[in-house]
């Protein structure tokens, strides 16, 4: 039990650094920098090991702010594509996320 507790906590404390350096990338003024910070959040959708809410949490809260800051084409493209993968994860969580997502884009 010890030992999964310390696991699970190492985890936690690896995605806040990872999360910690997406951030910047996917807020990049530049094409290049954004469009790898989406394909590394949507590789991390897919991630064995981290529980789902955080996965989920953590995915939909940078596709929403790549989406409702983009107006290239590039960008919006794999944004939605992402956010297709993140639908496919399932869950109550997931669904509502996407829900809402797609409901602020179509305003």
């Amino acid at each position: 039990a010890a030992a999964t507790a310390a696991s699970a906590a190492s985890t936690a404390a690896l995605m806040e650094l990872l999360n910690q350096k997406l951030r910047p990338l996917l807020n990049h003024p530049d094409l290049a920098p954004r469009l790898a910070g989406i394909t590394i959040l949507d590789e991390l959708i897919s991630l064995d090991g981290e529980p789902y809410q955080p996965k989920v949490q953590r995915s939909y809260n940078g596709l929403r702010d790549v989406l409702s800051k983009t107006h290239d084409l590039h960008t919006s493209r794999l944004a939605a594509e992402s956010l297709g993968h993140l639908s496919r994860l399932g869950g109550l969580l997931a669904a509502r996320c996407v829900e809402k997502e797609l409901l602020r884009a179509i305003e």
